[in-house]
């Protein structure tokens, strides 16, 4: 006689077989909703991991440096800070209960004749199951225009894996470097994912405050402050 229907609780398979799981070809019922879930933009505060979510993909963001000021007196410009860090990384959540986090602060604007401040590096450390910490360090302020030469641009932050190990699906990005301070504009450094930028205003020759993460202040003109820069930023993309 043809057997027309095996009772489920006749199979080996792990996991619970209900109207929310399907059968795998290793024999484990998994949830048919797996895959991605949602995304949180995380500028303070923690992560906790909810209770379905496995994987997450986690993206660092360190502040950019701020830009530094030009010289009082003389024709000199100050040079643009360094854009933050960037790190995306593909982390297995699924023994964590949370992270703390720290997001970076923004680098503060160089008066005249001033360094420009160092943006804050952003970090993620795992808690629950995974020592595992992450950090995207912030860019340089750029230094100050003196009394015979422009100043120079801050360098780019650097991202680290400080401790543990992440799935190897790791992009590390060095922010870019801050322009040299000239009459003719100083281009502040990014961050390498396009997360923002100051731009120049033709219009009105005036550097702007941008909007964003990571991007470096402009270096300031003669007699003048540089820009403040941006913070930083986490993304954590979640997948069931």
């Amino acid at each position: 006689m043809a057997i027309t229907k095996v009772d489920k609780t006749l199979l080996e398979a792990t996991g619970t077989a209900d109207a929310t799981t399907f059968l795998r070809g290793d024999g484990s019922w998994a949830s048919a909703s797996a895959g991605f879930n949602s995304v949180q933009f995380i500028t303070s505060g923690n992560w906790t991991r909810p209770s379905d979510i496995t994987k997450v993909v986690v993206t660092l963001i360190g502040a950019g440096g701020g830009g530094g000021g030009g010289r009082s007196g003389a024709s000199f410009w100050g040079g643009a800070g360094g854009g933050g860090g960037v790190m995306r990384c593909v982390l297995d959540v699924s023994s964590m209960t949370s992270a703390t986090l720290s997001i970076g602060t923004a680098g503060a604007a160089g008066g005249v004749a001033s360094t420009g401040g160092t943006g804050g590096s952003t970090t993620w450390t795992g808690v629950g199951g995974s020592a595992l910490v992450l950090t995207a360090v912030g860019g340089a302020g750029g230094s100050p225009g003196t009394s015979s030469a422009h100043g120079n641009g801050g360098a780019g932050g650097v991202p680290v894996v400080t401790t543990g190990s992440t799935a190897g699906d790791d992009l590390l990005l060095t922010g870019s470097l801050g322009g040299k301070g000239s009459a003719g504009g100083m281009v502040p450094g990014i961050p390498m994912l396009g997360y923002g930028f100051a731009p120049y205003d033709y219009a009105t020759t005036t550097n702007r405050v941008g909007t964003g993460y990571g991007w470096a202040g402009w270096g300031g003109v003669p007699t003048g402050a540089g820009t403040v820069a941006g913070g930083g930023l986490i993304v954590v993309e979640e997948y069931k």
